[in-house]
C-alpha cells in the first residue's frame, strides 16, 4: 500500500512482546516487511527504550545489508552515542542515518547526522532551525541555549502524557490532529488549561515563533 502510494519511505520497529534471540533473526523479521515494498526505501527505527530489544546497531545493518536490497538506512533513537558513531560510518557512510531524539538533535548533529525524525519538529521547528543554524556558524553557546529550550519543552509536554500532550499541543497551535489512539487517553480540560499555562511560562509560543531569534 505504501508502494503504490508513493510513499518516500517505510519503517519497521523491533517487535517488543515475543523479541528476536539475535541480530539476525531480527533482520528476517525486518527484511520480510522491506520485501513487501521492494521499490521503496526501508529504514531500521531502532529504539530499544521503548522495544526493549537492544542489539548493536551495526550488527542489524549487517544483516539487513545481506537480506534487503532497499535497506536505506537508520532511524537512530539509542542513547549509545558509540554506537551511533559506528552505524555513522558503517559500510563506508553507505546508509542514512536519521537522529531519533528531539531534545538531544546537537548531539547526534556533532557526531555526524544531517538528518532528523521526530515527534516536536511538527510544532516546535523554529527551536530546531535554530539549533542548526547556530551550529552551521559555529555558535557552540547559541547551539545549546536552543537545546536546552527543547529540553524543557519536552520535559514539561510529557508531565501531561507525552504523545497524547503532543497532539494537543498541535490542537493550540491550530492544527487539529485529534487525539492520541486507546489506550493513551486524551487530555482533559483541566489539563489542557493546565497545559498551556505551563508552555506559556516557559516561553514556548515566543521560542516557535518563526521571528524568535537567539543571536
Amino acid at each position: 500500500h505504501a508502494e503504490q502510494c508513493g510513499a518516500a519511505a517505510i519503517s519497521a520497529l523491533a517487535p517488543s512482546y515475543f523479541k528476536p534471540p539475535t541480530p539476525r533473526h531480527l533482520a528476517d523479521f525486518l527484511a520480510a516487511i522491506a520485501a513487501a515494498a521492494p521499490q521503496t526505501p526501508f529504514y531500521f527505527y531502532d529504539i530499544p527504550s521503548w522495544t526493549g530489544v537492544n542489539f548493536p546497531c551495526t550488527a542489524v545493518m549487517g544483516e539487513l545489508k545481506a537480506r534487503a536490497e532497499n535497506f536505506a538506512g537508520v532511524k537512530y533513537t539509542n542513547a549509545d552515542l558509540a554506537g551511533l558513531q559506528a552505524a555513522l560510518h558503517f559500510a563506508d557512510r553507505a546508509y542514512d542515518i536519521l537522529w531519533g531524539t528531539d531534545e538531544a538533535m546537537l548531539a547526534g548533529w556533532s557526531l555526524g547526522c544531517r538528518g532528523a525524525v521526530g515527534s516536536t519538529y511538527n510544532f516546535a521547528a523554529p527551536i530546531y532551525h535554530r539549533v542548526l543554524e547556530a551550529f552551521a556558524r559555529g555558535d557552540l553557546p547559541a547551539a545549546q541555549a536552543a537545546q536546552l529550550q527543547s529540553v524543557t519543552m519536552v520535559a514539561t509536554i510529557a508531565k501531561y502524557g507525552f504523545l497524547p500532550a503532543s497532539k494537543s499541543v498541535m490542537g493550540i497551535l491550530g492544527v487539529d490532529c485529534g487525539t492520541a489512539r486507546p489506550p493513551l487517553a486524551a487530555l482533559d480540560q483541566e489539563q489542557l488549561k493546565n497545559l498551556r499555562a505551563d508552555l506559556e511560562r516557559i516561553g514556548f509560543f515566543e521560542q516557535v515563533s518563526e521571528s524568535a531569534n537567539t543571536r
